[in-house]
């Protein structure tokens, strides 16, 4: 607009203002001194919201369509500009209709309450001072609005603990807002009842008043004592079962005619909250003589008396393990093989192809796969075929459950984990897995909170009865494998990745299953960065206290420690060209496979006691295979694949 016509049509707006009378905003339905001439607004009123300490409300646009010479925008007579308002026109002319007009406030500047005022739209001909408007009503209202900074918390338990839950906090944000808060129910504590916001609310949960399992809930609402206004929090506390836990809840034993026996054998009975209660036990069988109780964690010791008892016969046992504590929900049972030998062991040998082992947990066997259709069982102190499962089209690496119930075997084929029930032996439904097919694939079982599961090097985790992935490791980023292992209370996964070399990292996953939720919970809590080249193999020990790594061009076997809420660097055990396994026998012995001995007098498997002094070297008649290294339910036998297309046995100790 030119500033002749601006000029006029600025005299024209005080005009026309004046003789609306001014003052009230005029007319919103517009008042005009021609029928010629009209201005419509889109909306036909502004408000904003704003709560004190929040954030500034967006700016609104209004389209102003007209039909006259031009557009002015102003406040009626008597209205004063407010401070807290700016209007400017926004992507297009004022001479042609429509115009786009953006309001925009600044309510920092003012205190809680309702602020209005109008905004004038006028057209018109300047010339004739023919004109017509329309008022923009403008709200703004201003409250100390009360907010939270999360209105949900979850609280865990396991029933009967003595320890609870650590109480949370939450912020409740506001201006100087006075407030109260009160809980639902009993079993919800909060650190105060009353402030003044910005402040901190402390929630707790005492759950020694409910004495059942399951999900609870409650609500903690907090009032704004000004307004009235009440914001919830959501509070869920999810009680799982009191256990009993026995890692070692599948024992071998057995007797030879004069040479060393493993007729006895201590597990530990624990609890899943970490506190002593009271247990007790009892045998099924007669030979089977038992700790008749005690507390957790106290040790359970098995006696078996092979008086009586058929020869070259496995005789079976349960035992049942109970606790007087009524809120303990299970009966823990230790399933007990025990093979009556009427010959001395002698080292031996099994000239059939093989490439991956696994050794029965109660049963003086081992099973061979050769990426056939087929697994092998042989007794492991006569060399004896047993039988053989057919259980796939390209069997590889395989794991068994802790109580030697289920056999899991890796089919390459289809990438499947196919199990084994051997008991019955049942072929069961085969898992969907991920990238199994890979050459060297690892499986791991391992019972978390009690509940059974399988890992996979590709960082999954399967329900070992159902076979559902249920979980993953969560590592950064996926490239390639690692090489995983459970320590024996099921607690923790160490992980480092394989087949490279570099600074890797070795990692620590807590584990954690609720039973409530029937949810997993696996949680990284640490990472050691060290230099390896290759990592071929890793062994955790019962505790999760000691990891044991096999690195193919270390020559040595180097152990981490993990204590203090610390994870460092442990000792470095002698080795050989080329260490390729590790293994930890039933007693936390430790077993390290070499890959590339040529002498043949010189050690393909060396053996350390958990306090690192050295026990005895194994020698094969060739060298052993990745991974392929595995000791007996009783830690009697050394078991090997070697390169030599043989499976080898040999004597140790436990």
């Amino acid at each position: 607009m030119n500033k002749v016509l601006l000029t006029a049509f600025t005299l024209l707006l005080f005009t026309m203002l004046s003789a609306c009378g001014g003052g009230d905003g005029g007319d919103s339905d517009g008042g005009s001194k021609s029928s010629k001439y009209s201005v419509s607004l889109s909306p036909g009123s502004i408000n904003f919201s704003y709560s004190i300490g929040g954030t500034i409300p967006d700016s609104q646009t209004v389209e102003a369509t007209f039909n006259g010479d031009g557009l002015i925008i102003g406040h009626a007579p008597g209205v004063t500009r407010p401070d807290w308002l700016t209007v400017q026109q926004v992507n297009s002319s004022d001479t042609s209709s429509p115009v786009e007009v953006e309001l925009s406030v600044n309510p920092s500047i003012l205190a809680a309450g309702t602020y209005t005022t109008s905004v004038r739209f006028v057209t018109g001909d300047p010339e004739t001072e023919e004109a017509t408007y329309v008022d923009l009503p403008v709200t703004m209202v201003i409250d100390r609005k009360l907010s939270l900074s999360q209105t949900e918390i979850e609280f865990s338990h396991l029933n009967g603990a003595v320890t609870a839950p650590d109480a949370q906090s939450i912020d409740i944000l506001g201006n100087t807002i006075d407030w109260q808060a009160t809980a639902s129910e009993d079993w919800v504590s909060l650190g105060t009842s009353s402030g003044t916001a910005p402040s901190t609310l402390d929630i707790s949960v005492q759950p020694d008043q409910i004495t059942e399992t399951g999900l609870y809930t409650a609500i903690v609402a907090v009032e704004n004592q000004s307004s009235g206004q009440t914001e919830e929090i959501a509070i869920e506390l999810y009680i799982d079962p009191r256990l009993l836990l026995i890692d070692d809840n599948g024992v071998a034993l057995t007797s030879f005619p004069t040479a060393a026996e493993a007729s006895s054998f201590s597990v530990k009975v624990r609890d899943n909250a970490g506190e002593s209660i009271p247990w007790s036990a009892t045998s099924s069988q007669s030979w089977l003589s038992v700790t008749a109780a005690g507390t957790t964690d106290g040790n359970l010791t098995l006696n078996a008396d092979p008086t009586g008892l058929t020869s070259d016969t496995i005789h079976y046992a349960d035992v049942f393990v109970t606790s007087a504590n009524p809120l303990v929900e299970n009966t823990e049972t230790v399933r007990v093989g025990y093979y009556v030998s009427s010959a001395d062991p002698t080292a031996t040998t099994v000239g059939i192809p093989g490439l991956y082992i696994a050794a029965d947990p109660i049963r003086p066997y081992v099973y061979l796969t050769d990426e056939g259709t087929d697994v092998s069982i042989y007794n492991i102190y006569t060399g004896a075929f047993i039988g053989s499962v057919t259980a796939g089209t390209e069997l590889k690496a395989m794991t068994i459950s802790s109580d030697g119930g289920t056999l899991y075997v890796i089919d390459g084929f289809d990438e499947r984990i196919v199990p084994v029930d051997l008991i019955t032996p049942d072929i069961g439904p085969k898992w969907p897995a991920n990238r199994l097919s890979l050459d060297p694939s690892m499986l791991e079982y391992t019972r978390i909170n009690g509940k059974p599961v399988v890992l996979t090097d590709r960082y999954d985790i399967f329900d070992a009865s159902s076979g559902e992935q249920v979980a993953m490791l969560p590592v950064e980023y996926v490239i390639g494998s690692s090489v995983v292992g459970a320590s024996g209370d099921g607690k923790a996964i160490y992980e480092i990745q394989s087949s490279v070399s570099g600074e890797l990292n070795l990692t620590r996953y807590v584990t954690g299953y609720s039973a409530v939720r029937d949810q997993y919970n696996i949680t990284r809590t640490h990472r050691l960065p060290k230099i390896l080249n290759s990592v071929e193999d890793l062994a955790v020990n019962s505790d999760g206290s000691k990891i044991y790594l096999a690195a193919r061009s270390e020559d040595t076997f180097p152990t981490f420690l993990f204590a203090n809420d610390a994870l460092t660097e442990g000792s470095i055990l002698p080795g050989a060209s080329y260490p390729n396994a590790v293994e930890l026998g039933p007693t936390d012995k430790f077993y390290a496979g070499i890959e590339a001995s040529n002498d043949p007098d010189d050690p393909d498997i060396l053996s350390y006691f958990p306090d690192d002094s050295a026990d005895t070297s194994v020698i094969f008649s060739g060298t052993v295979r990745k991974r392929q290294v595995q000791i007996s339910g009783d830690g009697h036998r050394t078991i090997a694949v070697t390169y030599s297309s043989t499976m080898e046995f040999n004597e140790t100790t436990p």
